[in-house]
């Protein structure tokens, strides 16, 4: 900012100057081709420019929401600052060269429109990638849209040559005539492929912000889906002691893995438009629309494999809850025939022979053992179904406290 506020200072000030030159021509090209090694000087801070915004732009996402306005209103200024400078540059070069037309120096406005118009010609004929992200595309638009009004603006500079060269034409030897109307024939030549050729790149940056907007709203979209499945899985309840609520959560799970079946299309034509996109990107956009295929494949497998994560847990306690319903069934059928064996065994009397009680009390202590070898199984059911009841029991207390 403080380097293009000097710059536009200094572009004013020449600007005062210019009125005083009057109809001299050696200075009018002194200051011409001073003015051209400025204008190297200002393309030369482009890629400084444009790092700058990139670097606000990545700050602007990165930071808490309250300095959002404030990173908006930097970069704003900067991007007014930037356009003003190159559009006083611009404005300032075809002054110089018009000067010269109107202080009687034909030759050198004519070689000055020439030579504008032939490295413009060659900088629209390499056909360079306009394709990238929404930020590049737009700075790029902006960039033609300057030239364009450039190119509206150098119409009465074209027609002043036009106009001079065919009084001069008039009054000229016939071999200065001819070589005048072949100057003239290769600058409208020159002026209307310049034409065309801008065009076309108008059409190309049209497509290529269509691709753009579309890759930004697909990206952002699903970035966005994405941090919702993540909260919701980060933050997905406890796994459950009743056997009901655990298919009910697995149901409810089930509902996303379809959800996330669904998007994974999405995902898969969002990453194949960044990569079309990448094939023909402009060197600006190739590191951001990588960074966008990265960060989504990235976080999508995080969000599946703990989407498959959590359906597992619940499938295996589902099941654990369903082997422990069995071993309770069992136990109690399994204790019902020790009871009922008891009562048989109680209602029988008792012997007078010694050793058939010693017999007798050997057999309970086999049963006893056999009985015991069991108390590993009761523990366990006992203490799961006691865990939900204990629970209950203090939302229960819970609930009559408050009242």
């Amino acid at each position: 900012m403080n380097w293009l506020s000097e710059t536009e200072k200094g572009l004013d000030e020449l600007a005062v100057e210019a009125s005083s030159i009057g109809n001299a021509p050696e200075k009018i090209k002194q200051r011409l081709a001073k003015h051209r090694e400025f204008q190297r000087a200002l393309s030369g801070k482009q890629a400084t420019y444009d790092l700058t915004m990139r670097m606000g732009k990545a700050l602007k996402e990165k930071a808490p929401k309250t300095d959002e306005p404030h990173l908006k209103q930097m970069m704003a200024e900067l991007k007014e600052k930037w356009n003003t400078v190159c559009s006083k540059s611009v404005d300032r070069q075809r002054k110089l060269e018009e000067a010269l037309l109107y202080c009687g120096q034909f030759k050198d406005a004519l070689e000055a429109l020439l030579e504008w118009l032939k490295k413009t010609e060659k900088e629209l004929s390499e056909d360079g990638p306009v394709h990238g992200d929404l930020d590049t595309v737009t700075a790029l638009i902006d960039q033609h849209k300057a030239f364009e009004q450039d190119f509206f603006n150098r119409t009465s500079q074209l027609e002043s040559v036009k106009e001079t060269a065919n009084e001069l034409i008039k009054k000229a030897n016939p071999e200065d005539a001819a070589l005048l109307k072949s100057q003239l024939n290769e600058i409208d030549s020159l002026w209307n492929r310049t034409s065309k050729l801008s065009e076309r790149k108008s059409n190309r940056l049209k497509d290529a912000l269509k691709d753009a907007e579309e890759l930004h709203r697909s990206v952002h979209m699903l970035l966005e889906w994405l941090s919702d499945a993540e909260m919701k899985l980060r933050f997905a309840a406890t796994l459950p002691e009743d056997d009901q609520e655990t298919r009910n959560q697995l149901s409810e799970h089930e509902k996303f893995m379809r959800e996330l079946a669904e998007k994974e299309y999405e995902k898969d034509t969002t990453i194949n438009l960044a990569q079309r996109i990448l094939q023909k990107a402009h060197p600006d956009a190739v590191s951001v629309i990588k960074h966008w295929i990265t960060i989504i494949q990235s976080r999508w497998d995080e969000v599946s494999t703990w989407a498959k994560q959590r359906e597992q847990k619940l499938r295996d306690h589902l099941r654990s809850l369903q082997d422990l319903d069995s071993l309770l069934e069992e136990l109690l059928a399994w204790l019902q025939r020790l009871e009922n064996q008891l009562l048989v065994l109680e209602a029988e009397p008792l012997p007078d022979n010694i050793s058939e009680v010693e017999k007798l009390i050997e057999e309970h202590k086999e049963f006893m053992e056999t009985t015991s070898q069991r108390q590993h199984d009761i523990d366990t059911v006992c203490k799961a179904k006691q865990a939900p009841l204990v629970a209950d029991r203090k939302q229960i207390i819970g609930k009559r406290t408050a009242k």
